[in-house]
């Protein structure tokens, strides 16, 4: 059986025509015509989620995961806004999210009627297109058909990222029908076009021949293959000295894989020395803040990005060219003149820091966790790391490398961690999938164990310090009056309860000796589990910093 809503029996033909596979939905009343018309087409797989934050973050890591659009369907009123973060995620990492609001006829808007806001529009700031259908709208007409396919094809348009489709439904929602509403739905697809720019296209090829000091710098992303062998080829050859992140996803390329490592190793002289006359980035979002203050202070004449862009990405405020594309189709070996000697040179000098850096020891602190959770768990394991102190530890240790990583680094929110890696774990269902995340960022997402069919590849390691750790390491944060209370958010909450209320596995580790034991024991769990680890709050600051001190040479 089928919806008797055409609208409903429109929207779903034209989310199979752009390639849906996944549908997550959170119950309510005002969609059940979406969801009845999903449940009767059966082409979709449909995962039910309550909470519509989480929910919405669930999607975000089903869709980087698969590297195809999802949709997600809410009811009417504030549900729709619980969207906001996880599209604010996808906007800005450019996922393709597909958001069908259910809403109320147009003439109960701002009648005082239950569940009823001004949804058209209400996420404009973080999606590429709001479009409306409306409750009278002739669905058979091929204008309203092409105007329903063209909204949801811009989500997987390069630029990639979310649309908004919000429909207006008439009572009664729940009757249903045998009949095909819309004949065969053979309308032409005729996509909007895309709203990505370009700054310059000229000169690149020019500046990529001349003999320069080049940097590549890559970005957060799941690169494609080609990518990843042009990348690796580049680094063999010495052409440009390759600069990345566990968010990038290159694996074992052979450049600067540990950047703040590498800079805080580095004297003043030499940050001077190794500056390069051209950078190159590569996608979007870095996470090391010191090599963004490096660039944007240093004297660097040109700057050309390339990827799929809103906008003018000018992270570095450096920038003199844009081109959009994939990188394998812009840069190519036999194009690039790079200073060898420079590569060569920086590259020795990384090895020597690294071996400071390797030897150092430490206490039983987030340092120390990290650096042997990067040791111990499977190698070819899904990682997803929480924003603030989790993403910035996994930068400094080589081992992280082995693993796909996954992090929200659109808008570096702290929320929705745990949603995402479920998503994840949804797409990724012959895989564990490790969630190394702070407690503060535990906590803000528990909601996202509020899920009766939660996947039992979803394991949690949850560094609890007692508040948010990042806020002692950054500069500032601990001159403000009343600092534990208003900044670093102190607290005694421990995750036992939690896990006991949603049945997951609870393993707790206090100390070094209990470490490799209860991970292990985390590791072997056959069902969804949390591994706590308990490290002293007033002490993981000075740790790192002295870590970051036995790196530095003498100026």
């Amino acid at each position: 059986m089928r919806s008797n809503k055409p609208q409903a029996q429109l929207v779903l033909a034209a989310l199979k025509v752009v390639q849906v596979e996944d549908i997550v939905i959170s119950p309510g009343s005002r969609n059940a015509p979406l969801v009845i018309e999903a449940i009767g087409t059966k082409n979709f797989n449909l995962h039910s989620i309550i909470d519509e934050r989480s929910a919405a973050y669930v999607a975000l890591g089903i869709a980087q995961s698969k590297q195809k659009p999802v949709a997600l369907f809410c009811t009417s009123g504030s549900a729709l806004l619980n969207y906001a973060p996880a599209l604010a995620e996808a906007y800005y990492m450019k996922i393709p999210l597909i958001v069908i609001s259910a809403d109320r006829p147009e003439y109960l808007i701002e009648m005082a009627d239950g569940q009823t806001i001004k949804q058209p529009g209400a996420l404009q700031n973080v999606v590429k297109l709001s479009s409306v259908l409306g409750s009278s709208e002739n669905v058979n007409d091929t204008n309203i058909q092409q105007k329903v396919l063209s909204s949801l094809t811009l989500a997987s348009t390069p630029p990639l990222g979310p649309v908004h489709l919000n429909i207006h439904f008439d009572e009664p929602l729940y009757q249903k029908t045998i009949d095909n509403l819309i004949g065969d739905f053979s309308v032409q697809l005729n996509p909007l076009e895309s709203t990505g720019v370009e700054k310059s296209t000229l000169e690149i090829d020019e500046l990529l021949g001349a003999e320069k000091k080049i940097i590549l710098l890559v970005g957060q992303g799941l690169s494609n293959p080609k990518d990843i062998s042009l990348i690796k080829k580049i680094a063999e050859l010495n052409l440009a000295l390759i600069l990345f992140e566990t968010t990038s996803n290159l694996g074992d390329v052979n450049g600067i894989n540990a950047i703040d490592v590498f800079l805080e190793g580095l004297t003043k002289a030499e940050k001077k020395k190794f500056e390069p006359e051209l950078l190159i980035t590569y996608k979007t979002n870095v996470v090391s803040k010191k090599v963004k203050v490096w660039l944007r202070n240093g004297d660097l004449k040109n700057h050309i990005h390339i990827g799929d862009e809103h906008l003018i990405l000018d992270t570095y405020q450096k920038i003199t060219h844009q081109k959009n594309g994939n990188l394998h189709k812009v840069i190519s070996p036999e194009k690039l003149k790079g200073n060898k000697h420079f590569v060569l040179e920086a590259k020795n000098r990384f090895a020597e820091i690294k071996r400071i850096a390797n030897n150092y020891s430490s206490p039983f602190s987030d340092f120390k966790v990290f650096k042997n959770l990067g040791k111990v768990l499977p190698k070819g394991s899904l990682l997803m790391a929480g924003n603030s102190a989790p993403i910035r530890y996994l930068q400094l240790f080589d081992e992280f490398h082995n693993f796909k990583n996954f992090c929200n680094r659109g808008t570096s929110g702290i929320e929705g961690t745990i949603s995402t890696a479920v998503g994840v774990c949804i797409a990724n269902p012959d895989k564990n999938v490790f969630v190394l995340i702070g407690d503060i960022s535990f906590f803000y997402d528990s909601n996202a164990f509020y899920n009766p069919a939660l996947p039992k590849n979803l394991k949690v390691i949850l560094v609890n310090n007692a508040g948010g750790g990042i806020f002692r390491i950054i500069e500032g944060p601990k001159s403000v009056n009343e600092f534990e209370k208003y900044i670093e958010t102190n607290h005694s909450f421990k995750a036992k309860g939690i896990a006991e209320s949603f049945n997951l596995k609870y393993f707790l580790v206090t100390n070094e000796m209990e470490f490799e034991a209860q991970t292990t024991r985390l590791i072997k769990s056959n069902s969804a589990g949390v591994l706590e680890i308990i490290t002293p709050r007033e002490k993981n600051d000075e740790i790192l910093k002295g870590f970051f001190s036995a790196l530095k040479s003498n100026d």
